[in-house]
């Protein structure tokens, strides 16, 4: 039982430490992490792209083949082009989640008109949450990279709460501990 406390203990102790050191990172440098994402995010593309097209030339592939060599083409073009210009690809995709808050707020705001039509309660409330919907997306669109900054100061905090309970676990792991070993005497 011991060693089982142990190992649980140093896993979440290890946890612990590298959720806090990524969401300071967040927080500290939202900017930042929104590029290294990115540049992760296209490395990866860009060898498994490498790779598919590699196994394709090799004759290693099996079944669908000629998708293997065009998924390939594909995750190393992506994969070069965020390479290349990461904010594009982190703002790009900021601007398609504000054009999608938009829409979903336009119709959120048309479905609480046709509530209005056929007598519905509180069709104001769904009309107002709709418009806040519509004008977020808005700002999104407008200030698509400290919206992405946003979301990694948020994520940061997240992680650092999740570190302090994590901390707080292997505490209380510890005391666990120590009370089997006083039971086991």
């Amino acid at each position: 039982m011991s060693d089982l406390f142990k190992r649980i203990k140093w896993s979440t102790l290890l946890s612990a430490v590298l959720t806090l050191v990524i969401g300071i990172f967040l927080l500290a440098r939202p900017d930042a992490a929104v590029v290294t994402i990115s540049l992760i995010v296209g490395w990866m593309l860009l060898i498994s792209g490498v790779v598919s097209a590699v196994l394709f030339f090799a004759g290693k592939t099996f079944g669908f083949a000629y998708l293997n060599i065009i998924l390939g083409v594909i995750g190393i073009a992506l994969g070069l082009w965020i390479v290349i210009d990461p904010a594009f690809i982190a703002n790009f995709i900021m601007v398609l989640l504000g054009i999608l808050m938009l829409v979903h707020g336009a119709v959120d705001l048309q479905s609480s008109f046709e509530l209005k039509k056929i007598g519905g309660r509180r069709w104001g409330l769904d009309m107002v949450f709709a418009l806040i919907t519509m004008a977020l997306g808005v700002l999104v669109i407008f200030l698509h990279f400290k919206a992405a900054e946003l979301i990694m100061v948020l994520c940061g905090i997240s992680l650092i709460l999740d570190s302090v309970t994590d901390f707080i676990i292997v505490i209380r792991l510890a005391r666990a501990q120590r009370a089997a070993r006083k039971l086991e005497q």
